[in-house]
């Protein structure tokens, strides 16, 4: 879905410039360029093939690294995947989803919170 240049940046400074999920630094001028440094895209929280829409409360702005590693999951599926993951790096990932929370209290949080609990 392409974007405005106003809309992005509405998404890049609603988390004042970082990853809502690892709290990384994006950067603004890196939008959609895989191969540069703080690259970045818009995720839909719950995807699009999970009956997510494409309002702006569903939308987040995430480093490629988060984007990939949650493709088409859900939030919860995808936290809870990291969480009982086999691999350090996707636990370690984990945590510092946990450790960005601190900056927010939405729904994104609540889920994250939720199967940290669990």
């Amino acid at each position: 879905m392409p974007y405005t240049e106003d809309q992005l940046d509405d998404f890049y400074y609603s988390t004042d410039g970082y990853c809502r999920y690892c709290g990384k630094k994006i950067s603004r001028i890196n939008y959609g360029s895989p191969e540069e440094i703080g690259a970045w895209v818009i995720d839909h929280v719950n995807p699009k093939n999970s009956r997510g829409s494409n309002e702006d409360h569903n939308l987040v702005p995430a480093c490629y690294r988060c984007n990939s590693k949650k493709h088409k999951k859900t939030l919860l599926r995808w936290c809870r995947f990291l969480k009982n993951s086999e691999y350090s790096e996707d636990i370690k990932l984990f945590e510092k989803i946990i450790k960005n929370c601190k900056k927010y209290r939405d729904d994104i949080c609540y889920i994250i919170r939720q199967v940290r609990d669990e």
